[in-house]
């Protein structure tokens, strides 16, 4: 069961994701954050771990107007040092819209060990062979701590 730790923030205005270059997801408000643990009003746009246990996660992005077989991958960097440096952690599949191209959904979810003060931040890249973008009505990145882990 979740305790005390934990937020969820959204995308305020589409954010427009370069061509095949791994963007800085911007969740740039916030539904909750039961301990002022995500940082939204920065360009920084992460997450800081509270205490050290087990997180569950969840982010959903939505990528608008590509075209046939257009790719989306969505990861989350941690940084260990206070935003010195960030390294991949998790990592979606790489998801490709149908034949028909379109508007489609990415979610990534599942958990992760963090210790107290690791920063979290969300990354995506597509491949639709110009910049598209991100509809902010459907963008939502979540995170909290476990009971005991």
């Amino acid at each position: 069961s979740p305790d005390w730790q934990s937020f969820q923030a959204e995308m305020v205005g589409d954010q427009t994701l370069s061509n095949t270059t791994w963007t800085l997801v911007r969740f740039n408000a916030q539904n909750w954050d039961t301990n002022d643990n995500y940082d939204h009003t920065t360009d920084d746009w992460y997450f800081k771990a509270p205490a050290d246990g087990k997180y569950w996660y969840t982010s959903k992005l939505v990528l608008q107007g590509t075209g046939a077989t257009t790719e989306l991958d969505v990861a989350l960097y941690k940084s260990t040092d206070n935003g010195s440096s960030y390294t991949l952690q998790k990592k979606s599949q790489r998801w490709r819209t149908t034949p028909n191209g379109g508007s489609f959904c990415v979610q990534t979810t599942g958990l992760m060990q963090l210790d107290e003060d690791d920063r979290i931040k969300v990354y995506a890249w597509h491949n639709s062979g110009s910049n598209k973008d991100l509809d902010d009505n459907f963008c939502l990145f979540s995170m909290f701590k476990l009971d005991g882990a």
